[in-house]
């Protein structure tokens, strides 16, 4: 039986090398939008989603209801070093409610895993994001002087 701290120490350990970062990728003219997840650390990582929050949302011609929020189900694990690319745009979509022309929006996303009983979560930092239905025309970082608004995300599940 380990004792607690090293037990905690391997958790804090695993948090630290877990991360999720977006990426932008050119394929023959257009932008596609990837989220990395990587785990970095020498445990498998059960990830169960990836929580995408739109905030000062900028849409016309929505077919359905903006939710502002969309889950983006993972459900599965990634070993030890290893990378999982997601496409976010469709979870990106339903949370704007699926607007048919441009739209425009500050974008939180939280990525929520589970190192053996134990739930975490990631957290990205908030993007300016423009699309124009489901495609990314736009991604610019922003930096803690141009946000007004902090998203608070539910807690993972105990």
């Amino acid at each position: 039986m380990h004792p607690w701290w090293k037990i905690v120490s391997q958790l804090e350990q695993v948090q630290s090398r877990f991360s999720a970062n977006l990426r932008i990728i050119h394929d023959y003219g257009a932008m596609l939008l990837v989220l990395l997840i990587e785990n970095n650390s020498n445990r498998t990582v059960w990830v169960e989603e990836a929580v995408v929050s739109l905030t000062e949302l900028d849409a016309d011609w929505q077919t359905s209801t903006e939710n502002t929020q969309a889950i983006l189900g993972v459900r599965q694990s990634i070993g030890p070093h290893e990378i999982l690319e997601l496409s976010p745009v469709n979870t990106i979509y339903e949370a704007a409610g699926r607007p048919q022309g441009k739209y425009s929006s500050i974008m939180h996303i939280d990525v929520r895993y589970r190192v053996d009983d134990k739930w975490c979560h990631k957290t990205l930092d908030a993007y300016k994001i423009k699309m124009g239905a489901l495609m990314l025309l736009g991604l610019r970082h922003l930096r803690w002087y141009e946000m007004k608004l902090k998203v608070d995300f539910p807690k993972p599940h105990e």
